[in-house]
């Protein structure tokens, strides 16, 4: 749960009650089941949402080299865009 033990989840915990939502199976400031698909329809002009490009499922002609190459480079930019990997600069040789 991302908003365990923050201020956001005491804020929905707090709503929920208010606005009597919820039954005796349901945990107060959790989200419920139609939540992510109603947050999906709110945001669909922010939200990207794609397949993943497809690979050779076969190991042996997965691991040749233009397959490797061309899984990196399909996956460089975004783990950039998300922080997980720093740009440097090629080193010379």
């Amino acid at each position: 749960n991302i908003i365990a033990g923050t201020k956001l989840k005491e804020e929905l915990r707090r709503f929920q009650e208010e606005c009597k939502l919820g039954d005796k199976m349901f945990q107060c400031g959790t989200v419920m089941k139609g939540w992510w698909s109603s947050f999906k329809s709110r945001y669909r002009h922010r939200l990207v949402m794609r397949r993943g490009e497809r690979f050779a499922s076969n190991r042996a002609d997965w691991t040749k080299l233009p397959n490797i190459v061309q899984m990196y480079d399909a996956i460089y930019d975004e783990l950039v865009d998300a922080g997980v990997v720093i740009k440097l600069d090629s080193p010379s040789v």
